[in-house]
């Protein structure tokens, strides 16, 4: 679940797991018919994360998957994630055990482009560890394999 724009997660039972998530601050890009256009503007919320996934590991770790559109300035004036540029979707992940609440890895930024990355799948390995499929380009995905 999303709960102030951090990811909940609850075995059911006694154990709940909050992951605060990146704030990355949500807003607007004015562009005028001049062909100027404003700055960044902030208007004080947050971007929610998506693609949420929580994927049980076989070491019995569970892994969170996310992506937040994040807004970032291309150095010549514009800005990623407005009307004029696609979205800019970049992924995450945490991994955390279930059964005491503890987490095992900080938030791991996954990447970080200009580009909108839209996570396809997570699969569990049989190390531990995960892979996650993302941006189905020519019917292949990328995919990040993450090791213990």
């Amino acid at each position: 679940a999303i709960i102030d724009s951090n990811l909940v997660w609850t075995n059911g039972s006694n154990i709940t797991i909050t992951i605060d998530t990146l704030d990355s601050p949500s807003g607007s890009v004015s562009y005028y018919t001049d062909g100027s256009k404003s700055d960044f503007n902030p208007n004080g919320l947050i971007q929610q994360p998506a693609q949420v996934s929580f994927t049980p590991l076989s070491d019995g770790n569970m892994a969170a998957v996310w992506a937040v559109d994040i807004w970032k300035d291309l150095g010549d004036g514009t800005w990623s994630s407005t009307s004029t540029v696609n979205s800019d979707y970049d992924i995450f992940y945490r991994v955390f055990n279930p059964i005491d609440g503890t987490f095992v890895t900080d938030e791991i930024r996954v990447t970080d482009t200009t580009e909108s990355d839209y996570i396809e799948s997570v699969t569990a390995t049989d190390s531990g560890g995960f892979i996650i499929n993302y941006n189905k380009i020519n019917n292949k995905y990328i995919n990040k394999c993450i090791n213990k």
